[in-house]
């Protein structure tokens, strides 16, 4: 029996990860969600065996559940509901974690479409002020990686630059929330207290993927991950 964690490689992941454990919940591993035929992961963009990488150094097993490009929301939560089913006949998982803070509308989501399967799910993150949050993160001594960035909130000359103080002094709270919750931007966690070890990658400034918004809404810009 224990938890499991939804798990994207994001800084918000590895607050809620801390969060279980301070709280005493025995959490046996994470879960992630990986785009084919690109083999990244679903809204991050990164690789799929770098979040393998970041499992390893938080020694947790990963489960992997994939989707097709352009899911609809019914090819989704097809696909999410058989992984969390996995987790609970394979694992005897009893839980399922998320990092959410606000979204009331992403929540109402995830527990409508578990709402008829065996499982508690948790929300260690609720309520909780994301300034503090990115504080918090940032005095645990973690560090991480933007690794995508939406042009309509954040220019794109922070993309492949660290998370820090500096970030979050440049940007302006009433248009980019400081955990990036409304999807402005995206980070990838390297080191912290909770690796056994960091990793040794840095983003690639001259590999990029573009996404253009519709109805010129800005663009959503990824950067690749590579070795030192």
């Amino acid at each position: 029996m224990g938890v499991w964690l939804a798990f994207s490689g994001g800084k918000d992941c590895l607050l809620a990860l801390e969060h279980l454990y301070e709280a005493g919940y025995p959490v046996q591993g994470l879960i992630t969600t990986v785009t084919l035929p690109y083999a990244r992961v679903t809204m991050h963009g990164v690789r799929h065996w770098w979040i393998q990488m970041q499992a390893w150094a938080l020694n947790l097993p990963l489960h992997v559940m994939t989707i097709p490009q352009f899911a609809d929301n019914q090819t989704y939560t097809r696909a999410f509901r058989q992984a969390v089913q996995t987790l609970i006949h394979r694992y005897g998982a009893d839980a399922l974690a998320f990092g959410d803070i606000f979204l009331e509308d992403v929540r109402h989501f995830r527990e409508t479409i578990l709402s008829d399967l065996p499982i508690r799910l948790l929300f260690p993150l609720w309520g909780k002020d994301t300034r503090k949050l990115a504080q918090r993160f940032l005095a645990r001594g973690y560090r991480a990686w933007l690794v995508a960035v939406d042009t309509q909130f954040v220019p794109e000359t922070w993309l492949g630059k660290p998370y820090d103080h500096h970030f979050l002094n440049a940007i302006n709270p009433q248009q980019v929330d400081p955990c990036g919750e409304r999807g402005e931007f995206h980070t990838f966690v390297w080191d912290g207290p909770l690796f056994a070890q960091p990793l040794n990658l840095q983003p690639i400034p001259a590999q990029t993927v573009t996404i253009t918004k519709p109805n010129n809404q800005g663009k959503i810009i990824y950067v690749e991950l590579g070795k030192q």
